[in-house]
């Protein structure tokens, strides 16, 4: 036999339990860009969780059930909106109505409405700060357990109203930790992955991406290896900071100059890759001369004029992506010997290589 303390023992488990297979459900930092899909998903999981909270709820006096059937709606409608809390409900509203009946369906039916209601007024203002969460489940538990004070039966339901609350209140707190953790987790592992692959500098993709990224390369995407032009002069004349805020200035020239299929990589101090992908060499050509051009007009901040040369390679079916890369260093060291701000390309892939002499 199953004493009370061993049932809210085990209503307490399994709000751990059913939270924890939700907080499996996210996958990825920036959670507020789900899709609808996991959010009907989510939904649907938290109807399922409510529905077993209620089957193995606590009974007072035999007609009473002490349970946690709001946690796993409070979480879904403070967190997605009275749609998907409505999602949430439904089937915990067909069972309760139906099978289980410890209260007048009127009474039910009057202290859920009004803990919807509470909900929706106060989900918009809810932060990412614990606080507001608390604030909002104690508001709408005492919402819905207001119409008791109305009943026939007030004294006992009344008795049985606080350790409700409290009950309820302490689970949504464990459901509330263990997704929390979950997003927490995914949130380090996410800022540590963008630190590891990303330049400090101006945001963009490092020499580590790239490598990365090396085996997804195909033939008939391009290499187009960039170098500023008398970048030192620019540090040793205006300051390292000057420096660092043209890196940023033709870090964001390159996007612009680039598609949104491109990728852009600091690899160096001053010298930047260009993934072009599916283009072809009269393309890679144009995006080229694109940014030679764009660099060459632009006034930089505090350093007025620079240029830009780079040298760029088709990918071969029977070269390695490093073959290619050190094909494009050799044509970038080039365009330096000839002069500067001009781009040097390999578009016959058996081209031999220029002398470094």
């Amino acid at each position: 036999m199953t004493g009370p303390i061993d049932t809210l023992f085990i209503n307490l488990c399994m709000v751990v339990a059913l939270s924890y297979l939700i907080s499996l459900t996210y996958t990825r930092w920036k959670v507020v860009e789900d899709d609808w899909r996991l959010k009907v998903a989510r939904s649907l999981m938290a109807a399922l969780c409510a529905v077993l909270l209620l089957m193995h709820g606590l009974k007072f006096q035999e007609t009473i059930i002490l349970d946690l059937k709001l946690v796993p709606i409070l979480l879904i409608v403070l967190r997605y909106g009275p749609l998907y809390g409505l999602l949430s409900s439904l089937p915990l509203l067909m069972v309760r109505l139906t099978v289980l009946q410890d209260l007048p369906p009127q009474l039910f039916l009057t202290g859920y409405t009004l803990f919807m209601l509470t909900l929706l007024g106060v989900h918009k203002s809810i932060t990412q700060d614990v606080k507001p969460y608390l604030r909002a489940c104690a508001l709408s538990l005492f919402a819905y357990h207001l119409p008791w004070a109305f009943s026939p039966r007030r004294a006992e339901l009344l008795l049985v109203m606080l350790p409700s609350v409290l009950f309820n209140m302490l689970g949504f707190a464990i459901a509330m930790m263990v997704i929390r953790s979950r997003i927490l987790y995914l949130k380090a592992t996410h800022h540590l992955r963008t630190e590891a692959q990303t330049d400090p500098l101006t945001g963009i993709y490092n020499r580590r991406q790239f490598e990365m990224d090396m085996p997804g390369l195909n033939p008939g995407d391009s290499l187009l290896l960039l170098d500023l032009d008398h970048f030192k002069q620019v540090n040793d004349r205006h300051g390292h900071q000057t420096g660092d805020r043209v890196l940023q200035e033709f870090t964001a020239l390159l996007q612009s100059c680039t598609r949104n299929r491109d990728r852009v990589y600091r690899i160096g101090g001053e010298e930047f890759l260009v993934v072009l992908r599916a283009v072809t060499p009269a393309g890679s050509a144009r995006i080229a001369e694109r940014i030679r051009s764009q660099v060459a007009a632009h006034a930089f901040e505090a350093v007025g004029q620079l240029t830009v040369s780079g040298g760029w390679c088709m990918l071969q079916q029977d070269r390695a992506v490093e073959d290619t890369l050190q094909q494009a260093d050799h044509f970038l060291y080039q365009a330096k010997q000839q002069g500067r701000n001009q781009m040097c390309c390999c578009l016959d892939p058996q081209q031999a290589l220029p002398s470094l002499e």
